[in-house]
């Protein structure tokens, strides 16, 4: 679903000037896709569930549908077998919420990648995904390499991201090397989530622990107010892609 993103945005946009409002933007166009095809599905799931449901792939409701359009009862009381279909509809229900959840948690880490290639970053040679750089430290990118950090730490930068700042962001403080530019990269800001998602939600005993474990806040420029400019805990994706490029020199 990125990818949908990124092709609507280079067809649309196609500005990489500014990585802040581009990634904005690109968060937009995918969760727009995200309800536009959602929408789809949920409205004429049960026959997209009969035309495409396999005995194989999908035993379960191929089984109940079948038994729905077979059944005695479907022209008298269609109502008494409608519990196999309603099972059907609330595993769909849920499965709508888990997607939600996993899409909007690997969506930010799709678009900051796809934003380095664009900015000139390799992967591979100038940044790693999901990298473990040692026992209980995975992180979700590493600049630049192992070999780099063996040789200087300090021009090296870590990363997790979250798309809030919710208390998961503990495990990921302690879990980050102490001795590398460590960022915390968030969806905060993103027009998606309006106020719910704003410079509040980084509040000011969030900005202390991170302080404690010298991590900065990663966060959309629109949402760094002057309580958040004082901290010095947080910094745009803009700064963030700027300090990259100064650090690239070393590696």
């Amino acid at each position: 679903m990125a990818e949908l993103a990124q092709k609507e945005f280079e067809s649309t946009i196609n500005d990489f000037s500014n990585i802040d409002l581009a990634l904005d933007n690109l968060l937009m166009l995918e969760y727009e896709i995200f309800l536009k095809m959602q929408k789809e599905i949920t409205e004429k799931f049960i026959e997209f569930a009969d035309n495409e449901a396999s005995k194989s792939a999908f035993p379960n409701v191929r089984k109940i549908i079948d038994e729905y359009k077979n059944s005695p009862l479907l022209n008298s009381e269609p109502t008494k077998i409608l519990n196999g279909i309603v099972n059907v509809i609330v595993s769909l229900a849920d499965s709508n919420r888990q997607s939600r959840v996993s899409r909007s948690g690997s969506s930010l880490m799709n678009h900051i990648s796809y934003l380095l290639l664009k900015r000139g970053f390799t992967f591979q040679k100038d940044y790693q995904r999901e990298f473990v750089l040692k026992t209980g430290c995975k992180l979700d990118f590493f600049f630049p390499n192992l070999e780099s950090y063996k040789e200087e730490p300090k021009n090296c930068c870590a990363v997790a991201c979250q798309t809030t700042s919710n208390d998961r962001f503990r495990l990921t403080f302690a879990q980050m090397p102490h001795d590398t530019r460590n960022r915390a990269c968030t969806a905060i800001g993103n027009s998606n989530f309006g106020t719910k998602l704003g410079a509040s939600s980084l509040t000011d005993n969030k900005l202390e622990e991170a302080k404690r474990n010298g991590v900065k806040f990663v966060i959309i420029s629109s949402a760094i107010d002057e309580r958040l400019k004082k901290s010095k805990t947080v910094m745009s994706y803009q700064e963030w892609f700027e300090e990259l490029k100064m650090l690239s020199k070393f590696w």
